[in-house]
């Protein structure tokens, strides 16, 4: 079974970031759109509980949040993307996690003022 990442939107900063990993490790995945009657589907439900996008499938599994698939992204490349050892992982890990902390915020209000969403 090949990888899918599940994704309701195209331009979906989010599903950009997973994608962008997953090119880097050398991982094909291919993107499925699903609309909100399949997204609000008992069905589907039980494979995606929280209903947000991205979402990767994978032979284990349903796996969301960005972050998390471009970490397993760079788990299964063998290109140590996330980390030599423990220390290096925990380095890049902090600035993953400022990103979304500090600034994504802000960059949304940025790209709305911009783009007039």
């Amino acid at each position: 079974m090949s990888m899918k990442i599940h994704n309701n939107r195209a331009q979906n900063l989010y599903t950009d970031v997973a994608m962008i990993a997953a090119n880097f490790s050398g991982q094909t995945v291919e993107e499925v759109f699903i609309d909100d009657e399949t997204k609000n589907s008992k069905e589907y439900k039980s494979k995606n509980p929280t209903g947000k996008f991205p979402c990767l499938e994978t032979e284990e599994g349903m796996l969301f949040e960005s972050v998390a698939i471009a970490k397993h992204f760079g788990r299964i490349g063998g290109k140590n993307m996330n980390g030599a050892d423990a220390w290096t992982e925990a380095q890049g890990n902090q600035w993953i996690d400022y990103a979304q902390s500090a600034l994504a915020p802000h960059m949304y209000t940025a790209m709305r003022a911009h783009f007039g969403w």
